[in-house]
């Protein structure tokens, strides 16, 4: 955000790796601010489905939202996901504070020396798992 190219950041709870479908009772669910409690699948296809509409529609440009397979009309949510992404609202700019946080994450580069060091890779001997 900080760097001012536009972006659609489309985040998905769990990926579904057993249906390519999610039924017929269920549809994509679009969010906004991560809803307490919502912990849900969403099919490979559907994601796959949001991303590219996210990709090409203008509506979605410079915006967070989350997707998921729920329940038709769970929640009195908007059945049609393509009107409800439509809807979405763009990201609050960020804050001078935000900003300066930014810049000087971006300074701090790691070498992949600093990596390898570091214990993002955990433990050799446990198979790099912490």
């Amino acid at each position: 955000r900080a760097s001012g190219v536009p972006y659609s950041i489309v985040r998905a709870y769990s990926l579904n790796n057993e249906a390519d479908d999610a039924g017929e009772d269920y549809t994509v669910a679009i969010f906004q601010g991560d809803p307490d409690g919502v912990a849900a699948l969403i099919t490979r296809k559907d994601l796959g489905q949001v991303a590219v509409e996210a990709m090409e529609g203008g509506s979605t440009k410079n915006t967070t939202f989350e997707v998921c397979n729920a329940r038709k009309n769970f929640m009195g949510m908007e059945p049609n996901w393509r009107k409800a992404m439509a809807a979405v609202s763009t990201d609050a700019p960020l804050s001078q504070q935000e900003l300066a946080a930014a810049a000087n994450a971006q300074e701090k580069v790691l070498t992949k020396e600093d990596a390898k060091a570091s214990s993002f890779y955990g433990d050799p001997s446990k198979g790099f798992r912490n």
